[in-house]
């Protein structure tokens, strides 16, 4: 006689049950990472403008235009903080 899993015995079940559970807490974890993330944001702007005297919607600009006017350049440094970031993630 074969026997057949329910979603609720056995490893299947198990899974099943797990996959459920994460499908279900996920809207939640991602709200909570979403406020997280633009709360950061809004401190790290604060801080920028407080720190440069100019506002993050100046900054954002400028570089826009610097990018623009030296694409090469702007390569070279966007390549050489991913290198740089890329090394010092590696260490942790």
């Amino acid at each position: 006689m074969e026997h057949r899993a329910t979603g609720t015995e056995g490893p299947e079940g198990s899974w099943t049950n797990t996959a459920r559970d994460v499908k279900d807490r996920t809207p939640a974890v991602a709200d909570r990472a979403t406020t997280y993330v633009r709360d950061a944001a809004e401190r790290a702007a604060d801080a920028v403008s407080e720190a440069t005297g100019k506002p993050v919607g100046a900054w954002t600009r400028d570089v826009k235009n610097w990018v623009n006017s030296y694409p090469l350049q702007s390569a070279v440094v966007a390549l050489g903080l991913g290198y740089l970031a890329g090394r010092m993630l590696r260490r942790y």
